[in-house]
């Protein structure tokens, strides 16, 4: 391989994933650090600046790596027009929640999301192990609520449900990278550490889902109905972002506390209930993002107190109609491309996330909810990847074109690493949760692009061969399929 041809290669394969890791690993420590005491007791004042850095990097990710499709130049396009909507209505851009969804979705549609979660589950544990540790050795506070009805620890964060959340992302993620191998090992730290937060800090949902996903993967070794029969429940996962968000708002807007089975469901949701509904009726809902302050002063009893839980209502009164309506779609049609691609494990846990939102806008926040990243790379997948989350093919050298299309043999550990991957997806394909009845890729109809460009890459290989054998050069026999950012079987 040239010189030209190995730098091109450097910079649209390992440089664009060094970037992205990179500016992302610093997302993830500043975010989570900021939910500590760690930025109280130690006035942690370089979070904005580190934040910066890491959009820097994503724009320097952009830039070598410039979007090719007319579906990834569109996504493009409508994520920086948000973003400057934002900066001109609310005016947070660099801090706000969604603007980092919307920047790691784009970004992120050409990354290998294994990759992303088996790093944010080191990076993730780390922190927590560390803040927790710290709020007992006395390095940073351990705030503790004496409720009577509810004592709570905060273990070093800034709030009860804080650290217990990130645990849930945590074990969502273990769950997700696992699936049908996930054994004792898991469930023996896995367990243990929910359960002690959850008696520390007595945060019920976390916990709870946490279980409820824990159980859905385990069950799923089990199960002899195929996936395909189970079809009502796969359809019901895509759409619960929009059942859910019209129960809370249904909810929000009939909220009587004169009525008995309000007052006792508003009792239970700890005051959410009267919170939603006075802030749907005093602030009411309006098209567009606008600035929203929000107030926890005083506790939940306190009249200034207007801290709204519900993920669906503060993004429709925060961020406007139009937006939550163009928000909700781009989430249904990821969940639907994950069903699509018989993603089961991914879209079951996106659904739990999807239950969660009704009453913790916390997941919000890419830190406590990964998944917004799996759901940019469901959204720029297209019908000739093999592989759901994978990266798209960004540039390939014509010395690998032969490997490729398997006119030329490979290195034997390129070879070792094809036979390891073929296993896997052999596996894979055995596992309860896909049909039984599976077409082949090859009895698969396939589309006149896919049959132009494999027409195009033979093409290309046989000239080659019959140039690199007018000329008498050797032929090229090196891959780096095992070490690109996406895999093809």
């Amino acid at each position: 391989m040239s010189m030209k041809a190995e730098l091109k290669r450097f910079v649209n394969t390992d440089l664009n994933s060094w970037l992205f890791f990179i500016s992302y690993t610093v997302y993830l420590f500043v975010s989570i650090i900021n939910t500590s005491f760690f930025v109280v007791d130690y006035q942690f004042a370089m979070g904005t600046k580190l934040l910066i850095l890491s959009i820097l990097l994503l724009i320097c990710k952009e830039i070598i790596n410039t979007p090719r499709s007319t579906k990834e130049k569109l996504g493009v396009l409508l994520g920086f027009a948000f973003l400057l909507v934002i900066n001109f209505t609310i005016g947070d851009v660099v801090t706000d929640s969604v603007t980092w969804i919307v920047v790691f979705i784009i970004c992120a549609r050409d990354i290998d999301f294994e990759k992303v979660v088996k790093l944010t589950i080191v990076v993730s544990s780390i922190l927590l192990a560390v803040i927790v540790f710290s709020s007992f050795a006395g390095i940073i506070q351990n705030h503790f609520d004496s409720y009577v009805a509810r004592p709570r620890h905060w273990v070093g964060f800034r709030y009860a449900s804080f650290g217990p959340t990130l645990l849930f992302n945590i074990s969502a993620l273990v769950v997700y990278i696992r699936k049908e191998k996930l054994g004792k090992l898991e469930l023996l730290i896995l367990g243990p550490a929910n359960v002690a937060l959850f008696i520390l800090t007595n945060s019920r949902l976390p916990f709870y889902l946490t279980i409820l996903v824990m159980v859905f993967a385990y069950l799923s070794q089990y199960r002899t109905i195929p996936a395909d029969k189970l079809k009502p429940l796969w359809m019901f996962l895509v759409i619960s972002p929009l059942i859910f968000g019209a129960v809370c708002l249904w909810a929000g807007y009939h909220y009587d506390p004169n009525v008995t089975k309000w007052a006792n469901l508003n009792a239970t949701l700890s005051g959410r209930l009267r919170l939603e509904y006075t802030s749907l009726t005093t602030r009411g809902v309006k098209w567009w993002p606008r600035a929203f302050p929000m107030s926890t002063d005083g506790g939940v009893f306190n009249p200034g107190y207007n801290f709204i839980d519900s993920l669906y209502i503060l993004v429709l009164q925060e961020y406007g109609i139009i937006f939550s309506i163009l928000f909700m779609a781009i989430v249904i049609y990821g969940l639907w491309k994950m069903y699509q691609r018989e993603e089961y494990y991914l879209l079951f846990v996106s659904s739990a996330y999807a239950l969660f939102a009704i009453i913790d806008q916390l997941i919000l926040g890419i830190n406590y909810n990964t998944f917004w990243l799996a759901l940019g790379v469901a959204l720029f997948a297209t019908e000739h990847d093999k592989d759901f989350l994978t990266a798209n093919t960004r540039h390939i050298p014509i010395s690998e074109i032969e490997s490729i299309i398997g006119s030329a043999p490979a290195r034997p550990r390129s070879m070792v690493s094809a036979r390891r991957s073929a296993s896997q997806r052999a596996r894979m394909q055995s596992t309860p949760l896909k049909p039984y009845k599976r077409t082949t890729v090859a009895s698969r109809p396939v589309s006149r692009n896919a049959s132009d460009t494999s027409s195009q890459a033979a093409e290309i290989a046989r000239q080659l061969r019959q140039s690199r054998s007018t000329q008498n050069i050797p032929s090229e026999k090196t891959t780096n399929r095992s070490t690109r950012r996406y895999r093809r079987h």
